[in-house]
């Protein structure tokens, strides 16, 4: 028998809307958890949908693999910001 442990870690996730505000949360996530999942798991908290969400860690845009291929560890900081929507140019 077997025993795999993972590793548990708190990100602290900052959400910055196009009206600028502020949202702070911190969760509970695995290191080892997909980038694909912590979207969809960002998805249901906050309502963004996962192709507007843009993940940064470190500099980085964190777009597939795990949250460990990214260094992330336990009290890391995660930014959310979202895709810009637009159809009307500048006059």
């Amino acid at each position: 028998m077997s025993l795999l442990l993972l590793e548990a870690v708190y990100i602290y996730i900052y959400i910055y809307h196009l009206i600028m505000t502020e949202i702070n949360h911190s969760s509970l996530f695995v290191s080892k958890e997909k980038i694909q999942d912590f979207k969809r798991k960002v998805q249901n908290r906050e309502g963004v949908a996962e192709s507007q969400q843009h993940l940064i860690h470190e500099g980085k845009e964190m777009n597939a693999g795990r949250l460990s291929d990214y260094n992330v560890r336990a009290g890391s900081l995660i930014i959310l910001t979202l895709h810009l929507r637009g159809g009307h140019g500048l006059n």
